[in-house]
């Protein structure tokens, strides 16, 4: 809860941030919930995107029943 005080605190200092609106440590747990024990300050938005990786060798892609897949050229 204060790291997520904390960094809406910086927010309000960066002109490019999604959200610039600072938050109390009692605002960030008065917040509505996401789920236990998780408040809404306390999420990245959905536009934050992720990603994921599995790294392993042929034996590990044959465990997994996956076949090779060439790397993504960005």
């Amino acid at each position: 809860m204060a790291v997520s005080a904390k960094n809406h605190q910086h927010s309000t200092h960066n002109p490019l941030s999604q959200f610039q609106q600072a938050y109390s440590i009692e605002e960030v747990l008065n917040a509505p919930p996401i789920t236990y024990p998780l408040t809404l300050p306390m999420c990245a938005p959905i536009s934050d995107g992720a990603a994921a990786v599995i790294v392993c060798n042929e034996d590990g892609l044959n465990a997994l029943a996956l076949t090779k897949i060439a790397p993504s050229k960005c």
